[in-house]
């Protein structure tokens, strides 16, 4: 931290943690109380010339009283609209390298998750839509790693961003649902209660990045907790969910058995707005936009990605995309890479659906 925190956030942050300003004022400086042993002074500005040692000797105090480290209080105190969520994950933070690489992809697979299931609940997002849960992931910042713990600070600097209505999504919602289902299917070897919560938002990858947490062997407990920025009340109270041993590998199973559940057939016909080949091990794909039709009759409007089967279907695709000729797309629907992905033996113009003449 080089220029330490300001007046006023230091007021704010005392304020939110309990501690109490006193009536008496003491020349331009207020007295601050956490029960009735820890008092602290703070002026009323940030003209002082002793300041920055000041905020130097609250910040010390506060961490030991909080049983944290100096640098993660400072970054609470000087960042009043961050929501701070953390991961407390032994078996993931305190392994090697590749444990603890392991652990970030899977925070990133969790935010992203939570982030598209608030998008588009039950769905997929794609294409421009997906450029929201793009600029939150680049704005989420990671705190030094110390021990077991990972801490991340997601924005929430306006009421109602993505970050925000992402957290209240998991710890609001998913996560206790999540570590009760999980628990009993420790108990039953039933799965039905995780399978359950797919309505609200749960998906593969969600389980898939917190089973990372579990370790190597997705073996060992994890906790999931959150603080909500003081800047912003989310009008409930930061919590931790704990995740019992074993949980990882229960996760993990879900995840696999959630894709294998959204494997679904569905049509999709319209135009093709995007296509994709990488030339390597992404190849042949196209988005159709258009209508969606499931297995029940149902159809919804939207975007789908199309993996096709050779050059020349992409081939043809790209015809159809410069021609702006509807195409239509039958198959089974998968869980890919974070979105749901159509996989056909080809597409068809309205002309070739048309009998032939006798």
């Amino acid at each position: 931290m080089n220029s330490g925190p300001s007046v006023h956030d230091v007021r704010s942050y005392l304020g939110a943690t309990g501690w109490e300003c006193q009536a008496e004022e003491r020349r331009d400086t207020a007295v601050w109380a956490y029960g009735e042993d820890s008092h602290v002074l703070v002026p009323d500005g940030d003209g002082y010339a002793d300041w920055p040692r000041r905020a130097r000797e609250i910040l010390r105090m506060l961490a030991e009283i909080e049983g944290r480290a100096v640098a993660e209080v400072a970054a609470d105190v000087a960042e009043p609209m961050a929501d701070v969520q953390w991961y407390r994950a032994p078996g993931a933070m305190e392994g090697g390298l590749l444990e603890t690489a392991a652990a970030l992809g899977g925070l990133r697979q969790v935010l992203d998750a939570a982030a598209r299931a608030v998008i588009a609940p039950g769905g997929d997002v794609r294409g421009p839509e997906a450029r929201p849960v793009r600029d939150l992931l680049a704005r989420v910042r990671i705190d030094p790693v110390r021990g077991e713990l990972l801490t991340v600070r997601v924005p929430s600097d306006v009421s109602g961003s993505l970050g925000r209505r992402a957290l209240l999504l998991l710890h609001g919602v998913l996560l206790p649902a999540l570590s009760d289902a999980v628990a009993g299917a420790g108990r039953s070897e039933s799965l039905e209660g995780m399978e359950g919560l797919v309505a609200n938002g749960l998906s593969a990858e969600l389980c898939d990045g917190l089973a990372r947490f579990g370790g190597a062997d997705r073996g060992e407990g994890f906790e999931v907790g959150v603080r909500w920025a003081r800047g912003l009340p989310a009008g409930r109270p930061g919590q931790a969910v704990a995740f019992g041993r074993g949980s990882g590998r229960l996760l993990r199973i879900a995840a696999n058995r959630l894709r294998r559940t959204l494997s679904r057939d569905v049509v999709v016909s319209g135009t093709i707005g995007s296509l994709f080949d990488n030339g390597a091990t992404d190849r042949f794909r196209v988005q159709v936009h258009g209508v969606v039709v499931a297995e029940d009759g149902s159809g919804t409007r939207g975007g789908l990605w199309v993996r096709l089967p050779d050059q020349a279907a992409y081939d043809q695709a790209l015809s159809a995309h410069q021609s702006r000729r509807p195409v239509r797309a039958q198959g089974p629907v998968r869980f890919v890479h974070g979105r749901h992905e159509l996989t056909t033996a080809g597409l068809t113009t309205p002309a070739d659906d048309l009998p032939e003449e006798g």
